[in-house]
């Protein structure tokens, strides 16, 4: 997930004011991504919350720490 991030966020001209954000939306994404296979699952909403959630805040730090390296 780091790379692909990392990939996406390749712009010279990025800074940690798009790439936090970048990161965030990307874990929009991949809640979108979890929630749907979890339904298929029949998990509770409460363990997609919990696995969905740690993907947003892993992959918001990813872009901060990726916006702050540069």
């Amino acid at each position: 997930m780091a790379a692909n991030l990392a990939f996406f966020l390749e712009d010279l001209k990025t800074n940690v004011a798009w790439e936090a954000p970048a990161g965030f939306f990307t874990g929009i994404w991949t809640f979108c991504a979890i929630g749907m296979y979890s339904l298929f699952e029949l998990r509770s909403w409460r363990l997609i919350f919990i696995n969905s959630g740690c993907s947003i805040v892993t992959l918001t730090l990813m872009g901060t720490i990726i916006g702050l390296w540069r």
